[in-house]
């Protein structure tokens, strides 16, 4: 009887810590390995907030009027917010920075391609 409450203890602590370490790594993205960056040029069609626990920003982008492949990208910097704002209410290009850490905390982003950090 001890042998079968031993091995059914090891199972269910096994599980346990099984679900703790998926649990840990569910509050961030593994975006990717290696971390890029760069400069697009392109057309902000929208932006939103997102969430109700952890609200993010995020920005809607072509890279021209008539494109129709539409990407999302993250907003953290309420400058950056403000600009791409304005950039959609005048229907202007501008040209974006963005950065694409390998880590995404799920209270900082929430699945997009980057996150943009500068408008020009």
């Amino acid at each position: 009887m001890r042998t079968i409450l031993g091995v059914f203890s090891a199972v269910v602590f096994v599980l346990v810590v099984a679900a703790v370490v998926e649990g840990f790594f569910a509050l961030f993205f593994i975006s990717n390995i290696g971390k890029t960056h760069g400069t697009h040029n392109v057309y902000v069609t929208a932006v939103e907030t997102n969430g109700i626990i952890w609200s993010t920003d995020r920005a809607y982008v072509k890279t021209s009027q008539q494109s129709s492949q539409e990407d999302t990208y993250c907003v953290q910097d309420p400058a950056v917010l403000t600009q791409l704002k304005n950039a959609v209410a005048l229907g202007t290009d501008v040209v974006i920075t963005y950065d694409h850490p390998v880590v995404e905390w799920v209270w900082n982003c929430k699945g997009e391609d980057a996150i943009i950090t500068a408008v020009n």
